[in-house]
């Protein structure tokens, strides 16, 4: 069994040490900070969503810190995550959305043509929410996030088999399939690359 919360564990040693640089906004985000961030995201979605452990919320956006908040409060409450790839065509999304069968769908406003034709067609999705205000009126909005708290969570533990990630593949030989990624493959994907690529603490 391992915890489900490293993100915080880090927090608590290194609280103010920067953990992510914006390379667009040039905006620091320590791991205090992300955590938080993480902490009340974890909330909106278990207690605004209704998301439980294994299920699945699907991500259609550029890479952000918002995503990184999501993926990590996912983690935080044994959700899992799909991470869509944006540069698929419709056809493609829809059958691999509805292969995951995730229970909602968070998108940026760069894909709500997209997001506008897969509705009809993924009636299984109870939720679908913007990112931003660019995108659809009539959908939830992620600034819902920040009527919530950001206090820590009651902790529970995890395999190291439960899931936390499905990737799917290209298809080149098939249909893609969903590459589920476990807590453990994530952790030790980590301890293997700070090992491989000699990465230090200042760095």
């Amino acid at each position: 069994m391992i915890t489900n919360d490293w993100l915080a564990k880090r927090a608590d040693l290194t609280p103010d040490k920067v953990a992510i640089i914006d390379t667009i906004t040039g905006t620091e985000v320590t791991y205090r900070q992300w955590n938080l961030r993480a902490n009340r995201t974890a909330r909106w979605l278990q207690d605004g969503l209704g998301v439980r452990k294994g299920d699945r919320v699907a991500v259609l956006a550029m890479n952000c810190m918002d995503y990184l908040d999501i993926w990590f409060g996912l983690g935080k409450i044994g959700g899992i995550l799909q991470n869509l790839n944006w540069r698929l065509a419709v056809p493609e999304l829809q059958a691999i959305i509805a292969d995951a069968g995730p229970t909602a769908l968070i998108y940026s406003g760069d894909f709500a043509v997209q997001i506008q034709t897969l509705q009809p067609q993924l009636p299984l999705i109870h939720r679908w929410i913007a990112l931003d205000a660019t995108a659809s009126p009539d959908h939830e909005s992620f600034s819902q996030r920040d009527h919530f708290p950001d206090t820590s969570l009651s902790p529970f533990f995890l395999n190291w088999d439960d899931p936390w990630v499905i990737c799917y593949t290209g298809g080149t030989t098939g249909l893609p399939k969903g590459a589920v990624l476990s807590h453990g493959n994530i952790f030790w994907n980590s301890v293997n690359t700070i090992t491989g690529w000699g990465l230090r603490p200042d760095e």
